[in-house]
């Protein structure tokens, strides 16, 4: 075994783990009024630990897909055993659930759930990630219903409809792109996916298409049924990057030949990332609205 500080990383995927904390923060925040607490810290962590025990998971089974898309990452590249990966995934993922029986036992349950949904995307014959869309949905279900499921088992309360909408349609349009860099090998495979299975032409357009729409309708929803300027300013800022977006996936035919995570996948994630945290200060200014 001889690993680099970049096997390391693609092993944590810390990219990953900054979206379980701003995610988390922000719906915490909404829903209870408050920045930092420690059912939040510890909500984060055992949030972040799962994920890396997803991907590794995941990893161990993509291994032949990898080998045409990213031959570089530690398995196909045989500077780790998959048996190593695989006993962390499962390591990781018994710690995540057993450390949350201590703040609460619907919680554990939710990342018992968790392990079961990696395994049955993951793990064949099921392997539902071969299914069309069902990266996009397990997408969903990981970075939007997981995260809601956490903040209202630890604090009993309810997140605003429009928070829920928001991060479930966010998350469903961008995990498309994530779908650009490994079209080759998913194709060779067998995943269907909407770049492998529509075209990238398609693709482009459902991603453009799913975020204005998003946008607009958060912004008619503010605007008509909770009438504050901030939120709409936000939902109209999104759109505009929507456009932006559009511009990058102009490119994509180009970027889908990358090895690596592609400059592409980075740009969205970061534009999430930001429009997150823009709802996270809008947020901050107008929590009296919710509580």
């Amino acid at each position: 075994m001889n690993l680099n500080f970049t096997d390391i990383l693609s092993i944590f995927v810390p990219h990953y783990v900054l979206s379980a904390l701003i995610t988390v923060s922000l719906l915490f925040y909404v829903a209870s009024g408050k920045i930092f607490e420690f059912p939040l810290i510890a909500g984060i962590i055992l949030y972040s630990i799962g994920i890396v025990a997803f991907n590794s998971y995941n990893m161990v089974f993509d291994t032949d897909i990898d080998k045409i898309n990213k031959p570089d990452r530690p398995i196909p590249s045989g500077r780790i055993s998959k048996k190593i990966i695989f006993l962390l995934s499962i390591a990781l993922f018994s710690l995540t659930i057993i450390l949350s029986i201590f703040l609460n036992i619907w919680l554990s349950l939710l990342f018992l759930l968790f392990f079961s949904e990696a395994i049955l995307y993951s793990t064949p014959p099921i392997r539902l990630r071969k299914f069309f869309l069902f990266h996009n949905i397990n997408a969903t279900i990981i970075f939007a219903l997981i995260p809601i499921g956490i903040i209202l088992t630890l604090t009993n309360k309810i997140i605003p409809l429009e928070f829920i909408f928001y991060l479930i349609g966010l998350v469903f349009v961008t995990a498309t792109i994530k779908d650009y860099e490994d079209i080759e090998g998913e194709k060779r495979f067998g995943i269907k996916t909407i770049p492998n299975k529509l075209g990238i032409d398609f693709a482009n357009r459902f991603i453009f298409t799913g975020f204005l729409f998003l946008h607009l309708l958060c912004t008619l929803f503010f605007i008509f049924i909770r009438p504050i300027l901030v939120f709409a300013y936000v939902s109209v800022l999104g759109a505009f990057f929507s456009l932006i977006i559009f511009w990058k996936l102009k490119s994509a035919n180009k970027l889908i030949r990358y090895k690596i995570h592609s400059p592409l996948v980075n740009f969205v994630l970061f534009f999430t990332y930001l429009i997150q945290l823009l709802f996270l200060i809008a947020a901050f200014l107008l929590i009296k609205v919710y509580i």
